[in-house]
């Protein structure tokens, strides 16, 4: 209770001193914890212990740094200019309403400008079959840089993306898979986790039952915990590029 109140007090002088747009670290760090232990206040309660905030931490660092299919860390990525998206593909008017309401979600979420655009950085494919969705692996420009062990398992996936990012560790395109044949709830699934993860954290956790980032979640939306995440990923004071002590010291 009482290192609640501190926290409390210092967000408070941290509000004040954020009027003009000037934050320490100080108060990124206080903030940041503040963020995380009321999404473990918040998580739904299934009858297990809360996560920790050092639980939240690791979590978050497992997803934005790991890599499907390796042991090694990456660095931190994310966008650092607006997104265009344009839709390849046939979608119902109900599909493309609940896709329009995640990226509208997502740019509330990490303050990235995000519009529908011709010339787009972020593509959205909807395959009508799989030889379409074959032809598409094939035909994206940056994907014969995969070993093909991946661009295997990609093939054989139902719903899938693919990022590129530059020398600075900006994300500078996305390719997102939605195939056609999903229906209404499947497709409202894949397109939050797949988009989520196209913002830059794009690696599965198992250790969080009700988040979209657990693959083995049978869940429709996203959560309050995956809502966090981005909203940490894109915290001013965070640098893409970053390890993961580096994360780690500043969160």
């Amino acid at each position: 209770m009482q290192r609640f109140s501190n926290l409390s007090n210092t967000l408070l002088h941290c509000n004040t001193a954020d009027r003009g747009h000037s934050v320490d670290s100080k108060c990124f760090k206080y903030v940041t914890a503040f963020i995380l232990m009321l999404g473990a206040c918040a998580a739904p309660q299934d009858g297990r212990r809360a996560e920790g905030e050092s639980a939240l931490v690791e979590q978050f660092l497992d997803i934005s740094l790991g890599r499907e299919g390796s042991s090694v860390d990456g660095k931190m990525i994310r966008w650092c200019a607006p997104i265009g998206y344009r839709v390849s593909g046939f979608l119902t008017p109900a599909k493309s309403s609940s896709l329009e309401s995640e990226f509208a979600k997502i740019s509330d979420l990490t303050g990235i400008p995000v519009t529908r655009s011709e010339s787009a950085n972020f593509l959205v494919h909807v395959p009508s079959d799989r030889r379409e969705g074959d032809l598409i692996i094939e035909n994206l420009p940056y994907l014969s840089r995969l070993n093909r062990p991946l661009r295997l398992r990609l093939g054989r996936a139902r719903c899938f993306f693919v990022l590129q990012a530059d020398s600075a560790n900006c994300i500078v395109r996305a390719d997102v898979v939605l195939p056609r044949q999903l229906n209404t709830g499947e497709f409202q699934h894949c397109a939050a986790e797949e988009l989520s993860q196209a913002m830059g954290l794009p690696n599965d956790a198992g250790r969080d039952s009700q988040s979209l980032f657990n693959e083995d979640s049978e869940g429709l939306f996203r959560t309050e915990t995956d809502d966090l995440f981005l909203k940490v990923l894109y915290r001013r004071e965070l640098t893409p590029g970053m390890d993961r002590e580096q994360l780690r010291a500043r969160l």
